[in-house]
């Protein structure tokens, strides 16, 4: 057997300010129970301070339509830190670091030095969005 659909239009805003206890506001010893603001909630819970947790990071060796070259691909970072995160990342390896597509690339095999780097920076959503200054690397690497 079908079911009828309801008709919206006989719905209206009052269906979700329902409140069960509005008929009891009649009966002398019970009245104050409509009303009570513990009954009503007029504002949404307040939320947990749940931080999200860091990107899951995944990084492998690639030759394929490279003529046999190998780089290295890392996948899954924030799509606002890629620039960040390959103008980094080619500073501390001394290597090139493109960004494709969402993946970061580097060219050479470098998975273990990329990854012992991400873990040393730990999350990489607290890196700065602005590109490192070469000659205040360069000047640190001197001293």
């Amino acid at each position: 057997m079908a079911r009828k659909p309801a008709d919206a239009s006989s719905k209206g805003a009052s269906d979700f300010a329902h409140n069960p206890f509005a008929r009891l506001a009649n009966e002398p010893q019970l009245g104050h129970l409509a009303s009570s603001p513990a009954l009503t909630r007029t504002t949404p819970p307040p939320r947990r301070d749940q931080s999200a947790p860091p990107p899951r990071i995944r990084m492998h060796h690639e030759s394929v339509g490279r003529s046999g070259k190998v780089v290295t691909r890392i996948a899954g970072l924030p799509h606002d830190l890629l620039e960040t995160v390959a103008s980094r990342l080619s500073m501390a390896l001394g290597c090139v670091a493109k960004v494709n597509d969402a993946d970061v690339i580097l060219e050479g095999g470098l998975k273990e030095r990329a990854s012992a780097w991400l873990q040393k920076i730990g999350d990489v959503r607290k890196l700065d969005k602005k590109k490192p200054d070469p000659a205040k690397a360069f000047a640190a690497h001197r001293n």
